[in-house]
């Protein structure tokens, strides 16, 4: 007589239930997956608008501190003769530069060379650099100092008198409606001696 042995091996619910279990799993790494990579995405940006504000402060503290402001024939306008950094690469680094945010909302250090001799030349190259994108606009405040004639008191003033050199700047960057981007004011003290100084 021949034995029935039972066969070895999975039934069919055995092996929906492991499919299920599989599956399930499959989406839980997937969606992790994506998750991790959306909170990489999201620190690599956060990190480079960081390092792109961090740069444009430098930079701006760089130039103004060095600054002889004169008056704008721009509103809105920071208009000052300083030294640019080294790697514009010059005969003289020393300009006439004016800090403006122009129509297409970027932040432009806009300027001309100054060099060393009279040029025959009419009029020197122009130059736009563009610091920062997407801004709605510059605010500019000038620290005053209290006045001994009309003893008015010392604080921020948004407009300059044009005569001295004053002790504080203020610069704020200031990002349009809906922009999570946000940086605080940058109060820079200029060495050099302006008009009056």
């Amino acid at each position: 007589m021949v034995e029935h042995r039972p066969q070895a091996g999975f039934t069919l619910l055995e092996m929906l239930v492991a499919l299920v279990v599989l599956g399930l799993l499959m989406v839980g790494l997937t969606e992790g997956s994506r998750f991790g990579f959306q909170a990489w995405r999201h620190q690599a940006n956060t990190i480079a608008a960081h390092d792109q504000f961090d740069a444009v402060d430098r930079a701006l503290r760089q130039l103004v501190t060095q600054a002889a402001l004169h008056e704008s024939d721009e509103r809105g306008a920071l208009a000052f003769t300083g030294q640019l950094p080294l790697a514009v690469g010059l005969a003289t680094r020393r300009a006439d530069m004016q800090l403006l945010v122009d129509r297409q909302h970027r932040l432009i250090l806009r300027w001309t060379s100054l060099p060393h001799e009279i040029s025959l030349e009419l009029q020197q190259k122009r130059i736009d650099t563009v610091l920062m994108p997407g801004l709605d606009r510059l605010d500019i405040a000038y620290w005053r100092e209290t006045d001994a004639t009309t003893g008015e008191p010392a604080g921020w003033a948004a407009e300059w008198d044009g005569v001295r050199q004053p002790h504080l700047l203020k610069l704020t960057l200031v990002f349009p409606d809906g922009d999570s981007r946000r940086w605080p004011p940058i109060v820079i003290a200029p060495s050099a001696l302006g008009p009056g100084g």
